[in-house]
């Protein structure tokens, strides 16, 4: 007798293999041409077609950029970093949106996919500084088109993160403003302090006409034309204790969610299906585990091992699907480091990853990445 359960797993795994599989031959040689460059996540573009209040001209300026829209579907895998920039920017230019870059940061909610990881990242750290060290670490993994880092101004007293880009990028005013919003805003987040602002925040570009969302969102004076970009605050703030809770991942959780099943032909509401398509909203975080799962999704983690058990699997087998073919699409779709694409998958270190890519495919990562090249008339 064929048990229900077990069909219920088999179609979504079938469906979500052919999705992969679909994705895979439509976009082989355009996404692996498009993104030997620098390199950014393509989840960082959730909220943007609800932003612009159309996802086919979103879509529309994605190709105009250079941009494969199917990278709205495939948002686990890399598109260019520069391309990401130059289509902050003509966006503002075009859509005469000239701060679109902040107007992103001030709408976008606290839990969104690009966000809502380093959100969780403050559950596991006792203090803002711990947490600072923490994400860094993380978004390295994320993208190589830039990296925050730490500093310390002597002379004022201040510590502070620094904006510091690829040098062969042309620096973009949308996508510098953001990042720096962002952190900023993220702060106050994680140590639950709405009311707390920084110092003075610096850019390196020209200071643009209107500033309103410059006041609302850094709420403390704005330098422009200065030596660096940077936000700097009271170093007293790294001793502040984070939020210490997970509530905030579960409405990320929803949103998640929602965008993947809207991305998947077939979706049968399985506990299996919930748990593949919440793990990529955690993994990288270093959190990743049936336990932190299972909070985000309300229930208790033996309940969870309970409903997959019926479903005839477990947590460990479902991350294991989940990181592997992860890892076929970034080595395919990507020039993003072996190192990298195992810390994005939470692997300690590159062994691990090398040997399970091994008992996946027989292959290690580079030789895979090599053979799908050739097959596709790539170096």
């Amino acid at each position: 007798m064929v048990d229900e359960a077990d069909v219920a797993v088999s179609k979504y795994n079938n469906a979500y293999e052919l999705h992969l599989k679909r994705a895979f031959e439509r976009n082989r040689v355009r996404m692996a041409v498009q993104i030997r460059d620098t390199y950014i996540r393509a989840v960082t573009l959730i909220g943007y077609s609800e932003l612009l209040g159309s996802e086919a001209l979103l879509e529309s300026l994605l190709k105009e950029v250079g941009i494969d829209p199917i990278a709205l579907k495939a948002i686990d895998t890399m598109i260019s970093f520069r391309k990401f920039a130059e289509l902050n920017e003509l966006i503002a230019s075009r859509l005469n949106r000239p701060s679109f870059g902040l107007e992103f940061t001030a709408a976008a909610p606290d839990h969104f996919p690009h966000t809502g990881p380093l959100v969780l990242l403050g559950s596991f750290v006792k203090a803002l500084d711990e947490w600072m060290e923490t994400s860094i670490k993380y978004w390295r993994f994320h993208t190589n088109g830039f990296v925050i880092k730490r500093i310390t101004d002597e002379a004022l007293g201040l510590a502070g993160g620094r904006y510091i880009g690829d040098p062969v990028t042309m620096p973009s005013r949308q996508v510098t403003e953001s990042i720096m919003g962002n952190l900023c805003r993220l702060c106050r987040i994680v140590i639950s302090r709405h009311d707390e602002n920084p110092t003075v925040v610096r850019f390196q570009h020209a200071q643009p006409k209107d500033l309103s969302l410059h006041q609302e969102v850094f709420r403390c004076p704005v330098e422009f034309n200065a030596d660096h970009t940077e936000i700097l605050y009271d170093p007293k703030l790294h001793e502040f204790p984070t939020s210490g809770r997970l509530r905030p991942l579960k409405p990320l959780v929803g949103r998640y969610l929602r965008h993947r099943i809207e991305r998947i032909d077939v979706y049968d509401a399985s506990t299996t299906s919930v748990v593949s398509l919440t793990i990529p909203s955690i993994i990288g975080s270093g959190q990743c585990s049936a336990e932190v799962v299972a909070d985000a999704l309300g229930v208790h983690p033996k309940a969870l091992q309970r409903r997959l058990a019926a479903e005839g699997t477990t947590f460990s087998e479902i991350i294991e699907f989940v990181r592997e073919n992860m890892a076929r699409r970034l080595l395919i779709e990507s020039d993003a480091s072996v190192e990298r694409i195992a810390g994005l998958l939470d692997y300690s270190a590159t062994p691990p990853f090398t040997l399970a890519f091994r008992r996946w495919t027989g292959q290690t990562p580079l030789a895979f990445r090599k053979t799908e090249r050739s097959l596709s008339g790539l170096k």
